[in-house]
């Protein structure tokens, strides 16, 4: 688990620095909220609802992905690649572990900007 949040760190600092984001787009405080609503509603309600309906683990970890990918605008096979790895550590561990996931990665996001 602590590899998951590691690497969600690291990834999310090396790409706010290659891609130059500006530390003056975020607001610390700002971090938490926003993953713990994010986890409840594409993780336990829509991956969790998919697989309600019948659809295949697989497809749920998918579909919910690409429809948290389309609603970060502007950064979608980005996010939908963060769906995939929030949902992977959804199934495996459960919400407080993907919320920290996801947390994890913010926050690499906002130290690594410049």
């Amino acid at each position: 688990m602590l590899g998951f949040v590691a690497g969600a760190f690291a990834w999310g600092a090396v790409k706010a620095a290659a891609h130059g984001v500006r530390r003056s787009e975020f607001k610390l405080h700002d971090i938490g909220l926003a993953e713990v609503t994010e986890e409840i509603l594409f993780r336990a309600g829509l991956m969790g609802g998919l697989g309600a309906l019948g659809l295949s683990p697989g497809a749920a970890l998918v579909g919910q992905a690409a429809i948290f990918g389309m609603a970060h605008d502007g950064n979608e096979p980005d996010a939908a690649l963060g769906g995939i790895l929030y949902g992977h550590v959804y199934e495996r561990h459960g919400l407080l572990a993907s919320t920290a996931v996801h947390v994890a990665h913010n926050l690499g996001v906002y130290f690594g900007a410049k």
